[in-house]
């Protein structure tokens, strides 16, 4: 921010907290995130392993069974969420999105259930 004042150059912050970030991403879309990263099979599998008998029921005006969250208190929580955001901060990246700093654009910051995006234009954001 003070780089942006003192140079002025135009930034568009967007603050997002995940509520119940655990909860929100598919077994299929994490699967697919490890395997974009290149995890090895062996990991891609215990992952697999470890969480295909663990589901969520969502009940609206059908009840139905779902695979997604996370285990409450699993240590690998933080990382697994990055990963699940990991494909949407590559878009942005491949997009040209971003806030330029030493000429190098920063498109995100992600830590725990919290993600800050960057840009030098609101126009980024209106997808």
């Amino acid at each position: 921010m003070r780089l942006s004042k003192s140079e002025s150059c135009p930034l568009a912050v967007v603050f997002i907290d995940f509520a119940k970030a655990s909860d929100t991403f598919s077994h299929e879309h994490l699967l697919r995130a490890l395997e974009q990263k290149e995890f090895d099979h062996y990991n891609v599998a215990h992952f697999r392993n470890s969480y295909e008998a663990f589901t969520t029921k969502v009940r609206c005006l059908v009840e139905e069974r779902r695979n997604i969250a996370v285990k409450q208190g699993d240590s690998m929580s933080p990382l697994i969420f990055n990963l699940a955001l990991d494909p949407l901060i590559q878009t942005l990246e491949r997009e040209g999105r971003g806030f330029a700093v030493n000429g190098k654009p920063i498109t995100a910051l992600a830590f725990a259930d919290n993600l800050v995006m960057l840009s030098s234009s609101w126009d980024y954001y209106f997808f």
